[in-house]
């Protein structure tokens, strides 16, 4: 019979494991007599990767300032702003907080003497909000399309949107059986939108306007010079442009007069269109009405001063006094002149087919009319645009 060797193995495993507890002993002993005598170094700590204030991902409406550091204490900060990857000699010394006005992605390193370099940081944060949509859908015109995010302005037609990037490109999206949703190329530079019936409209940095869409009246044929536009705004058939040296431009469908601006044409600030009305707003604070007024629409109630904006719906007009209130007049029918109390606190006004929008200073949107609610939170908005049946509200950040 074979010998009981249960004994034997648990003496062999002990001597095994007395062994290697033994020789690593040994070593830590000879590296720590090394370390003794100066014969070995410790390889060097690496710096602590950048951190960045507000996180990364933030969006922003007009300006931030992001805030770099670094838990290293003594560690010096290089970051880029143009794509780059800074390194320990090359790149901006980080000295205080870093000042952006558009979409930006910092990367960051920290470094130290002695230390090795930190890990790259990155973050990226993006000028402008959200887009937030509501009402009749019935050609998609509320489905923002992804990613909702970096736009800095809107505007609605019948049926379709409009979303202007901080990256100056246009997103368009809903009715488009006339290509009114088809941004032409090149789709950059733009500064400004505006949304007819069928057509759209995009103002460029150098002052030019692009049209496109429904150009049955010529809506989309701008007049020649094309050239030192600050403002833009869509009718039914027909477009207007405001020039720098105060002047309005009017194209298109004139059958009532749409696109006659009356004289003496100079001194306007702000430009809109209804449907086969027009508005402008005066630098002394008056508005100035011309086309169809079967509705009075065209009829601005006294005192006509103090005005700071206006807005042009289907049959009826609204102007933004300086004192935060609104004047609605025209059509009535569904109740869009009837501006909700307390008529105070707008800072912005949007009139759509039978409803009417107003921004309030703390961020929320008032609505009336025929129209529905808005989606909440009803917080955080900075601009507002209507078509006939539609609503739009740009937010300040992301979704």
């Amino acid at each position: 019979m074979r010998a009981d060797t249960s004994k034997r193995h648990r003496f062999f495993d002990a001597i095994r494991r007395d062994g290697l507890f033994q020789s690593a002993a040994c070593l830590f002993g000879v590296v720590a007599i090394l370390y003794t005598f100066g014969c070995w170094t410790p390889p060097p700590q690496q710096v602590a990767a950048p951190t960045f204030a507000p996180p990364d991902g933030t969006s922003f409406t007009d300006s931030l300032d992001v805030t770099i550091s670094c838990a290293t204490p003594g560690a010096t900060i290089r970051y880029t702003t143009d794509g780059s990857e800074p390194t320990s000699s090359s790149g901006t010394i980080y000295t205080g907080p870093v000042h952006l006005t558009a979409t930006t992605t910092i990367k960051a390193i920290a470094y130290k003497g002695g230390m090795v370099d930190s890990p790259l940081g990155e973050a990226t944060y993006i000028r402008g909000g959200s887009i937030v949509a509501w009402g009749g859908n019935w050609y998609g015109q509320c489905d923002v399309p992804s990613t909702n995010r970096g736009f800095v302005a809107v505007a609605a037609g019948v049926a379709h949107s409009l979303g202007l990037k901080s990256d100056g490109s246009i997103v368009a999206w809903g009715w488009n059986d006339f290509g009114q949703c088809n941004v032409p190329w090149p789709n950059t530079g733009f500064v400004a939108v505006a949304a007819g019936g069928a057509h759209s409209l995009g103002l460029k940095s150098d002052g030019s306007i692009v049209a496109w869409g429904d150009n049955y009246y010529g809506q989309c044929n701008v007049p020649a010079p094309n050239t030192g536009f600050v403002a833009v705004a869509g009718g039914a058939f027909h477009s207007l442009g405001l020039k720098s040296d105060g002047s309005i431009v009017a194209w298109g469908d004139n059958e009532d007069g749409q696109c006659n601006v009356p004289s003496p044409n100079t001194g306007f600030v702000a430009v809109a269109g209804g449907v086969y009305h027009s508005l402008g707003l005066k630098s002394d604070g008056s508005i100035v009405a011309w086309g169809w007024n079967d509705y009075g629409q065209c009829n601005v109630p006294s005192p006509n001063t103090g005005f700071v904006a206006v807005a042009a719906g289907e049959y009826h007009s609204l102007g933004l006094k300086s004192d935060g209130s609104i004047v609605g007049w025209g059509n009535n029918d569904s109740g869009q002149c009837n501006v909700p109390a307390p008529n105070t606190g707008f800072v912005a006004v949007a009139a759509g087919g039978g409803h009417s929008l107003g921004l309030k200073s703390d961020g929320s949107i008032v609505a009336w009319g025929d129209t529905s609610s808005v989606p909440s939170p009803n917080t955080g908005f900075v601009a507002v645009a209507a078509g006939f049946a539609h609503s739009l509200g740009l937010k300040a950040t992301g979704p």
